[in-house]
């Protein structure tokens, strides 16, 4: 039995070491067909780093200017018409106070001093205060709505989400600019423009961007009498912002931007739809707030099923308060 079982070893080491490797072919560099890729790659930096949105392990919605352009998106508040899961809401406490959510998931205060769940990244760098979102938008390159949490590349405040977005940066080959200009309703005007000069051609080059926006109110205020005292919910905002960018044959590229922005608008008027059986009975009246409970507009429902009525006091747009909200 050992005998065989000898041979029978010595028979597989001899089948084994007659064994030769197989190599596969080289292909001919000169005959294959080049890798052909879509012109229409979108990049990203997602990652701190530009990669072609199809590459990268997220979940990120990019959005270029001319999506922007197209569905007239003039802030960050307007964005979720082009991300649904991203919304912006703006509190009745101050112009400043904007609730951000990406999923449905976001801060639950509309405190003007709380940070936010959702990150703002502008160029890289932080936005402390989602009051930034009221900010115009102008000279964009690239918006990136990251869903989900991004603590690991972002750091705090993203549990929600990140917003990331990208300015278009000094070209240190060629002079260049724009200027737009736009006239609406209410007497509303939007002056933006950009002007780029290169100060050393091929390496160092500077480039100023502006935006100025006014808006008269769309609802009117009046007082406990029903006197009309003025309007409210208008726009009177400004930004500027300069830059100086180098671009160097070793490939080192950098830029130093500086910019201020300031909101003067006034919010935020809410109309009342519906008054309280307290103020029909007579409640407000017996302590002396009034027959309406210090409430002048001239149209509110009585009734909690009344939908015409919700139309009427819409379609009037008039608010009661007792002086007109400022902003400074």
């Amino acid at each position: 039995m050992t005998r065989k079982l000898a041979a029978f070893a010595g028979g597989l080491m001899a089948c084994s070491a007659l064994t030769t490797p197989a190599f596969a072919q080289d292909t001919d560099t000169e005959t294959e067909a080049p890798v052909v890729r879509d012109g229409n790659v979108i990049i990203v930096t997602a990652t701190r780093r530009a990669q072609d949105v199809q590459d990268i392990p997220l979940a990120v919605t990019a959005i270029s200017p001319q999506q922007l352009e197209a569905q007239r998106v003039v802030n960050i508040q307007q964005i979720s018409a082009l991300a649904p899961s991203f919304t912006a809401s703006q509190a009745q406490l101050a112009s400043g106070s904007v609730v951000l959510r990406v999923r449905g998931i976001g801060t639950t205060s509309n405190n003007i001093g709380f940070e936010s769940a959702v990150g703002i990244f502008i160029d890289g760098a932080y936005q402390s205060r989602p009051g930034v979102a009221l900010s115009e938008f102008v000279d964009v390159e690239r918006v990136e709505v990251l869903r989900g949490p991004q603590g690991t590349l972002f750091g705090r405040n993203t549990s929600a989400g990140a917003l990331n977005i990208t300015n278009v940066r000094p070209d240190v080959t060629e002079f260049g600019g724009f200027v737009n200009a736009e006239y609406g309703n209410f007497d509303e005007l939007s002056l933006q423009g950009a002007v780029n000069v290169p100060i050393i051609q091929d390496t160092l080059a500077m480039r100023v961007t502006g935006a100025y926006r006014k808006r008269d109110g769309f609802l009117d205020v009046v007082d406990r009498n029903g006197n009309t005292i003025g309007d409210t919910n208008d726009v009177d905002q400004w930004l500027v912002r300069g830059q100086i960018g180098w671009d160097t044959d070793s490939g080192l590229r950098g830029r130093i931007i500086a910019d201020y922005s300031k909101s003067q608008s006034s919010c935020c008027g809410a109309i009342e739809l519906y008054q309280s059986p307290a103020v029909t009975d007579g409640d407000y009246a017996s302590v002396g707030l009034g027959a309406n409970g210090g409430n002048g507009q001239p149209s509110v429902s009585t009734n909690p099923r009344d939908q015409g009525a919700f139309e009427r006091a819409l379609d009037n747009r008039v608010v009661s308060a007792n002086r007109v909200p400022v902003a400074d």
